[in-house]
């Protein structure tokens, strides 16, 4: 089964803010997913009431993915800095 949210019903207008599928065998549910997607555009409240979802989700995730590639460049920085002072690439990778 998919289910698709969005930011209204016109076709011309209107966006996807998520989509979700369910695997289902047997009548029992043995896989799920769902994915957020940023409709780049207001979401009315009627739209926030039946869905619970707000801009704000979309920020958090634009924050976080921002900060995992700053924390990943400070590792990757931190490895070069180790490799130059002459560690081993085995231990400068167990130090990161």
């Amino acid at each position: 089964m998919v289910d698709v949210e969005t930011t209204g019903g016109w076709a011309s207008g209107d966006r996807i803010t998520e989509i979700g599928a369910v695997k289902i065998r047997n009548h029992q549910v043995v896989d799920e997913w769902h994915s957020l997607v940023n409709p780049q555009r207001a979401i009315p409240a009627k739209i926030t009431q039946i869905t619970d979802i707000t801009l704000c989700d979309f920020y958090d995730i634009e924050l976080e993915t921002h900060h995992r590639a700053l924390c990943d460049a400070r590792a990757t920085g931190h490895l070069l800095n180790l490799k130059r002072e002459g560690c081993a690439p085995d231990r400068a990778e167990e130090a990161a």
